[in-house]
């Protein structure tokens, strides 16, 4: 079960419909373990960042877990993107930025972690593309692409 809570202050109906329906595609592929899935869903500035680190490092990245038949699902030994709650929304004149909290999970318990990653959306538009923390504040993610502090 997939929870996300969002306020929309500054984003319009159709775009919390979109980052929610978005959300859940994302954290569905990556718990599957379909890497093309997820890159689709993931900034094209990381993609090609992994790309360059050569095949191995570009596979590990964007494959966090093994492919699963539905019935191995929840594999104890695997971490699992369960809730998403949106913690803050930024903008501009041209982007629309959600940071987002994922918690995170071992089989069906709950761990005492949680991962955040960043929605971005052309402010018009009402496609979402998501960048995890690690990268987000990476150098090779532009800082003026960057709405968010790291705190």
């Amino acid at each position: 079960m997939l929870l996300f809570l969002t306020s929309s202050c500054d984003l319009s109906t159709e775009q919390e419909t979109q980052l929610n329906k978005d959300l859940s595609n994302l954290i569905s592929v990556r718990n599957n373990g379909d890497a093309l899935s997820y890159l689709n869903y993931t900034h094209p500035i990381i993609v090609k960042h992994y790309k360059l680190l050569g095949d191995s490092v570009y596979k590990n990245r964007f494959q966090s877990i093994s492919p699963k038949s539905s019935r191995d699902y929840l594999d104890t030994n695997e971490i699992y993107w369960t809730n998403a709650y949106q913690k803050d929304v930024k903008s501009t004149d041209s982007l629309i930025q959600v940071k987002v909290q994922i918690t995170l999970a071992r089989g069906y318990d709950k761990i005492d972690s949680s991962s955040t990653i960043y929605g971005i959306a052309k402010k018009k538009g009402s496609n979402w593309l998501f960048v995890e923390k690690r990268d987000y504040f990476s150098d090779y993610f532009p800082e003026n692409l960057r709405l968010f502090n790291d705190d």
